[in-house]
């Protein structure tokens, strides 16, 4: 595993979601996970280790925090509930960490430390099956449908659509990403069809090519129009600026380097 980190991150990420690492850290620190395992990666071991020393009590919370700050900060961000939803809608849009950092007002290492701990998404942003069934799914399954509307947009629509305040968001044409949305549901469900088919003999192997192959016509479609809903976004939103309210710059307070976030 260690010499291979894409493909351990990759499985990870695939079984676990996008907050893959902090699950397996809770788990290290409950002693769950084996050692090889946590040490594949760096930061999962620097969770480990805060988690546990919180956990201890007695005044190792500060240590915990002195020994680790970056960690503690990111969950602090994380536990923000505003911060951490601007964070996943402009993640789900391509945004680099640099511009997330920027408009949240944070520190770049604290932005990655978040995404790479709870919403490691970024890499698989091109995997739309990944990212429909363990990301924006995952959050209608959980109640947040609004936020999932807005996942789906800037999903869709691309960085400018993911950095425009709510309510540009909300004049866009949303059933032309519902659209997308549904037919990138159907896909995958051809994807899963396809993957079931039984390859016992060349009746069997010609049935699976074909539906591979109308998958595969299908994806190419996609993202097609995916492209052309992106670049009518942005000529939306352009034609919308010189009315559009200014910027304004985040009110939030910074995430605190001394106050103890509660963990689950």
């Amino acid at each position: 595993m260690e010499n291979n980190p894409i493909v351990f991150e990759s499985l990870q990420r695939f079984q676990y979601g996008p907050d893959w690492r902090w699950k397996l850290a809770q788990r290290g620190a409950t002693g769950s996970v084996p050692d090889i395992l946590l040490a594949a990666d760096d930061l999962i071991q620097e969770a480990v280790d805060y988690l546990g020393l919180l956990a201890q009590g007695n005044g190792e919370e500060f240590l915990a925090v002195r020994s680790h700050p970056r960690v503690h900060a990111a969950v602090g961000l994380w536990q923000n509930l505003l911060l951490q939803t601007r964070l996943k809608i402009q993640v789900l849009g391509g945004c680099s960490s640099a511009e997330i950092a920027a408009r949240l007002g944070l520190d770049e290492d604290v932005v990655k430390t978040a995404e790479a701990l709870f919403f490691d998404v970024a890499p698989q942003l091109r995997a739309h099956d990944w990212v429909l069934c363990k990301v924006i799914i995952r959050e209608e399954h959980d109640g947040n449908t609004d936020l999932a509307t807005h996942m789906r947009m800037a999903y869709f629509g691309g960085p400018l659509v993911a950095q425009t305040n709510v309510d540009a968001l909300e004049r866009l044409p949303v059933v032309e990403v519902d659209r997308l949305y549904d037919q990138s549901l159907l896909l995958h469900a051809k994807a899963m069809q396809a993957l079931a088919v039984p390859l016992r003999d060349s009746k069997s192997v010609l049935t699976f090519l074909k539906l591979f192959m109308d998958y595969t016509c299908k994806t190419d479609a996609i993202a097609l129009a995916r492209e052309k809903f992106r670049h009518r976004c942005e000529q939306e939103l352009r034609r919308r600026q010189p009315t559009a309210q200014p910027a304004t710059t985040s009110t939030e307070e910074p995430v605190a380097q001394t106050t103890m976030p509660k963990v689950a």
